[in-house]
């Protein structure tokens, strides 16, 4: 499967034979390298760096060979022409920096270099580093009691839940918030369920991105359902590597009692990528729903509620979420 960031090292050109480590030097030969990267997408995802940070603006290349040989490379184009490389085996790590020189992703591989073989491909399949989070989170707290609860779980894309930070909870304005100092760069799903009289009245899911030494932030309005007739669609999120898409709802405006069906639309599917790749999953006020697919068919409850779906694959940093708002009258 395609990964999130990738990076060839195409190892093109003649080499010329000379001695051996064991004569009077190693065989050596020229060597042209040619660098190619996916352009990492500047879409912004619901809660993500800048788009300038998630964007590759070098490649470092470091490389040990044959009799204590090395290579130290830095680049911000390709191709790149070497000269009297030793023929033999080669370890290759590579890494792709943003303008900051922040590292985006790592890979390391080994290429043996001789008179038949002048490739080598190198993938950067890992994520390195650690950045920081913090998220707002804002309600109507003319519509809760004293008692108002925020409860939040981040949860990486090995599905292990981070521990939080305490909350600071401003009751009288409706508001809450909380920074973590220190993440492991990689996506994320962070939910958030708010609670008044020991009820659960509004809840959220959506998709965080860190990126090493980098900070992600922003809010989420944590919205609480009303008896208005009103129909909105909110897409909150298009993601990086670029799953992206939106929820519409049929019918667009319901009667009351009426059975609905949202369904999720994914656009522009990248290339290596099929449908049977992508693993959908429905919430109705962060509570997970026991739908299978892109779409989802129920009758909601008089009011307003919010419906979000995540969508994710194997490859790293690929969870992306959407969200839709349906409104139900009263009969």
């Amino acid at each position: 499967m395609k990964k999130d960031f990738c990076i060839a090292l195409t190892l093109l050109g003649v080499l010329t034979l000379f001695t051996s480590c064991d004569g009077q030097g190693p065989q050596v030969g020229n060597l042209l390298l040619k660098l190619s990267c996916d352009t990492l997408s500047s879409t912004q995802r619901a809660l993500s760096p800048d788009s300038q940070t998630m964007e590759i603006d070098s490649y470092h290349i470091d490389g040990t060979g044959p009799c204590g040989a090395t290579i130290h490379i830095d680049s911000a184009s390709s191709p790149i022409t070497l000269g009297n490389l030793a023929i033999g085996t080669w370890n290759l790590k590579a890494l792709a920096l943003n303008s900051k020189k922040n590292i985006l992703a790592t890979g390391s591989s080994v290429a043996i270099l001789s008179k038949s073989t002048a490739t080598a491909v190198l993938t950067l399949d890992e994520l390195g580093g650690d950045g920081s989070l913090s998220v707002g989170f804002s309600w109507d707290p003319e519509q809760v009691a004293n008692d108002t609860n925020l409860e939040l779980s981040l949860v990486n894309q090995k599905g292990t839940t981070i521990t939080l930070p305490a909350l600071t909870i401003n009751k009288a304005q409706g508001s809450a918030s909380f920074a973590l100092k220190s993440l492991p760069a990689g996506s994320y799903m962070l939910y958030a369920k708010l609670y008044s009289q020991g009820i659960a009245i509004s809840g959220a899911a959506e998709a965080v991105r860190i990126i090493e030494n980098s900070l992600t932030f922003g809010s989420m309005n944590m919205v609480i359902g009303d008896l208005s007739t009103t129909f909105k669609i909110t897409i909150i999120n298009e993601t990086m590597m670029p799953l992206k898409g939106s929820v519409t709802c049929v019918p667009e405006v319901p009667k009351a009692g009426q059975e609905v069906c949202l369904t999720f639309t994914v656009e522009n599917l990248p290339a290596g990528l099929t449908l049977k790749s992508i693993t959908p999953t429905w919430y109705c006020e962060g509570d997970i729903l026991p739908a299978n697919g892109f779409s989802y068919t129920c009758v909601p409850s008089p009011g307003t509620h919010r419906y979000d779906i995540i969508v994710k694959t194997d490859a790293l940093g690929s969870i992306g979420s959407s969200t839709i708002l349906v409104s139900m009258p009263v009969k």
